[in-house]
């Protein structure tokens, strides 16, 4: 019986996997909180960092900002087709007591450092490259 329930799970999350879609500039746009992120296939519990890591989108200036889990982060895109490509993104440089905030700021250095592919809708938003998979969520007001 458990086989037949894990199988039915399986099935059901892979549905879910194929209902996202490239999402519109648009949709991309607001301040979303992180909500998940994975280094190769490994969830990093990001409890910890209370909400702190968010990103900021803005789309018809081209830019992106936010928070890791230590430093601050800012720079410019350009979005075509499922694919943000990131420009000139700098981070600060603060000292960090929180070794998930240090994972978290160096998960998002390097998936930043090159293309990624963008899926979701308004609510949600996932990005996903270089064995790094980081999800945002849209946080009610």
């Amino acid at each position: 019986m458990t086989h037949k329930l894990r199988l039915v799970f399986l099935s059901v999350a892979l549905l879910g996997l194929g209902a996202c879609s490239s999402p519109s500039l648009d949709e991309l746009g607001g301040q979303k909180t992180l909500w998940e992120l994975g280094v190769d296939g490994v969830p990093l519990d990001v409890s910890s960092l209370s909400g702190s890591s968010s990103v900021q989108i803005d789309p018809d200036g081209g830019t992106l900002s936010g928070a890791g889990g230590c430093n601050e982060f800012d720079g410019s895109f350009t979005y075509s087709g499922g694919t943000l490509t990131p420009s000139d993104v700098f981070f600060t440089a603060m000292g960090c007591a929180n070794p998930v905030g240090l994972d978290v700021d160096s998960a998002l250095m390097t998936i930043l450092s090159a293309p990624l592919e963008v899926s979701g809708d308004p609510q949600r938003m996932v990005w996903e490259g270089s064995g790094i998979r980081v999800v945002y969520i849209q946080l009610e007001d």
